[in-house]
C-alpha cells in the first residue's frame, strides 16, 4: 500500500475529529480538507451542509432544509410560552407567513430570520 493510501485510509478514520468546534479540525464546518486535496464529513459536525466545492444549487438546498426546520422549531412552540416571554403569536406567524409568500429561497431565509429573533426573544439567547 502506498504512503498516499495509508494517509487518506487513516484520515477517514475521523481520529482528528472532535466536539469541540474550537479543537475540531473541521472547525465546527462539518468539513475537513485533507492533505491529500480530498474533503472528508466529520461525523461530529456534520449536519448536511455543503463543502467549498459544492455547486450553488446544493448550497442553496442546505439553506432552505435549516430554514425549514428552524420555521418548524419556533412554529412548534406553544401560544403560552410566546406570551409568557412577550411574543404575539399571532403576529409572529403572520409575520412569517407574509415572508414565505414572496416565494423562493428569500422568503425562507427571511423567515428563518425571524425564527432566530424570535427564538432569541424566547431563550434569552443573547
Amino acid at each position: 500500500m502506498s504512503e498516499l493510501q495509508t494517509y487518506y485510509d487513516a484520515f477517514k478514520t475521523a481520529y482528528w475529529a472532535d466536539e469541540d468546534a474550537a479543537v475540531c479540525r473541521c472547525k465546527g464546518s462539518g468539513w475537513v480538507l485533507s492533505e491529500v486535496d480530498t474533503f472528508h464529513e466529520c461525523p461530529v459536525h456534520y449536519d448536511g451542509q455543503p463543502n467549498n466545492e459544492s455547486s450553488e444549487e446544493e448550497c442553496e438546498a442546505y439553506e432552505l432544509r435549516k430554514a425549514r426546520e428552524a420555521y418548524k422549531a419556533i412554529a412548534s412552540q406553544s401560544v403560552a410560552e410566546f406570551a409568557r416571554f412577550g411574543v404575539d403569536a399571532a403576529c409572529f406567524n403572520r409575520h412569517v407567513r407574509r415572508e414565505l409568500a414572496e416565494g423562493g429561497a428569500e422568503g425562507w431565509i427571511e423567515a428563518a430570520q425571524v425564527v432566530a429573533e424570535a427564538f432569541e426573544q424566547i431563550h434569552d439567547y443573547s
